[in-house]
């Protein structure tokens, strides 16, 4: 399905069920404690908060993308249990200003955002590839392997580095930041992991 036809589908199922979902009992019945994530994008901060706190409370591990329309209500969101926050008056000054910064990354990033193509930007936890582990990104050869590009490498302690070099090790706990399509990732998958 194309992301902006997912998008509208996602719009007017939430535009529908918004007071629903505020409720424990409705989202019991949506199958939460199943459930990887929850994305709540309702009209107030204080809707966002509140499903936000709720949800958190039924199920810790879940992965909560949560709405504020407030740069100032972020941190309130994080607190009640929110795994990203987006604020859309943030990022459409971010996105405006990379435009006129750095025009070439932000159409690339439009490509692979808006692109009919099966391309996609994941992230992906290398405790799931051991066999990736002690390797440098030469030896991986993902490019060759997989069509699969490393953009950037993650590792908790010592931060995001982009463009990573080719004799760059890989770690446990190192995320990779690839792009690429869905059928080399799960390549990907198969070939490094367990």
């Amino acid at each position: 399905m194309h992301p902006r036809r997912a998008a509208a589908i996602i719009a007017s199922a939430a535009a529908r069920s918004a007071r629903l979902a505020m409720t424990e009992t409705a989202l019991q019945r949506a199958g939460l404690d199943r459930a990887n994530g929850l994305i709540s994008c309702l009209t107030t901060d204080a809707d966002n908060v509140f499903v936000t706190l709720t949800a958190s409370g039924l199920n810790e591990r879940l992965n909560i993308i949560s709405r504020a329309e407030r740069e100032s209500s972020q941190p309130k969101l994080h607190r009640a249990g929110a795994t990203s926050v987006i604020c859309p008056p943030v990022l459409g000054a971010l996105r405006v200003a990379q435009m006129l910064l750095r025009p070439a990354a932000a159409e690339l990033l439009e490509m692979a955002v808006s692109s009919d193509d099966e391309v996609e930007i994941a992230k992906v936890d290398l405790t799931r590839l051991p066999k990736a582990w002690g390797q440098s990104l030469s030896e991986l050869a993902l490019p060759a392997k997989t069509g699969l590009l490393v953009v950037a490498v993650n590792h908790a302690a010592e931060g995001p580095k982009l463009n990573p070099t080719p004799d760059y090790r890989l770690r446990e706990h190192d995320e990779l930041i690839v792009t690429g399509t869905s059928s080399g990732i799960r390549m990907m998958m198969e070939l490094y992991g367990e």
